[in-house]
Formats: structure tokens, C-alpha cells, sequence
């Protein structure tokens, strides 16, 4: 029973938290999405390692797209996959995840649209990305997917292992 309300406990705090919209910085002009999380009685040691845990887990190879990782930070370049015309493409961004007693904070950026069909990158502010709602929409609802599983993840207890297999 407390797990289950712990559970639904995360839920309602991961819904409730997750209403980052993506902007544009005014010194940079450059669009990002950055948010702190709590993540109670966790330490940075131990958000830091389930963070690894849940890269290895839900990017192709975790040793591909981490680009630099320490005791209090993580840095990925990663992509999302999407279809835009009826042309695959990806919504590539970099990650940085910082890490702290009883919270983390995270921060996508450099955002662009890459499309195998004319080999272009297209960054979030340029003019000649047609069609951004669809665009804005789509990474809004990847990042917040991300998000809300890694922040399951990092509230999940770890189940005891029989040793004996």
C-alpha cells in the first residue's frame, strides 16, 4: 500500500510539475527547456547513477550519446525520432542533467530538425523551419516523456536481486 501511494504520490507531483514550454532565451536568442525537479531522500551519488541507468535504457547506446559525465553531471547529445511530410527526420538536442541532494535539474537545448532528404539541419530559430507548432509540439511531447520516465525511474526503489540465479 505505501508503495502504490508513493507511486501515485510521483504521479500527481510528475503531472503537476512538467508544464515547461519551450523558449527562447533573450540573451542568447537560442530555444530551450530547463526545469529543477525534486526527487526527496535521493542523493546526488544515487540520482546520478539511476540517471546513467535510464540513458543506458532508453537511448540506442548510452556510450554514444553521453558526451562528458561526473559525480554531479551529465551531458548527452540525443535525438528524437518524427516524421514531418511524410519525410523521417530527428528532433536532435543536447541534455544536461545536474545533480543534487533530494533534486536534479535539466536543461535540453541546441534544438534541431535533421532530415536525411536534402541533408539539412534546421535550428528551432530559423525561419526557414516551416511548420513549427507541429515541430514545438512534437519535442514538447518527447521532453516531457523523457522527463516524467526518468523522474519514475528515479523514484522507483530498487527491487532486491536473488543472487542465486
Amino acid at each position: 500500500m505505501k508503495k502504490a501511494f508513493i507511486f501515485i504520490f510521483a504521479l500527481l507531483i510528475t503531472s503537476m510539475t512538467f508544464s515547461q514550454e519551450i523558449t527562447i532565451s533573450p540573451e542568447t536568442q537560442k530555444c530551450f527547456v530547463e526545469q529543477v525537479i525534486e526527487v526527496p531522500d535521493a542523493t546526488a551519488d544515487v540520482l546520478f547513477t539511476k540517471a546513467v541507468e535510464w540513458i543506458s535504457l532508453n537511448y540506442n547506446s548510452a556510450q554514444d550519446v553521453i558526451q562528458y559525465a561526473d559525480n554531479n553531471k551529465i551531458i548527452l547529445k540525443g535525438s528524437f525520432g518524427t516524421n514531418l511530410f511524410m519525410k523521417k527526420g530527428w528532433l536532435k538536442h543536447t541534455l544536461v542533467i545536474e545533480f543534487k541532494d533530494g533534486r536534479f535539474k535539466y536543461n535540453y537545448t541546441d534544438l534541431v530538425y535533421y532530415t536525411i532528404e536534402g541533408n539539412h539541419d534546421y535550428a528551432y530559430e530559423s525561419k526557414q523551419l516551416g511548420f513549427k507548432k507541429k515541430i514545438y509540439a512534437e519535442t514538447e511531447q518527447n521532453i516531457l516523456a523523457c522527463i516524467s520516465s526518468m523522474t519514475e525511474y528515479f523514484n522507483s526503489e530498487q527491487v532486491a536481486k536473488n543472487d542465486d540465479w
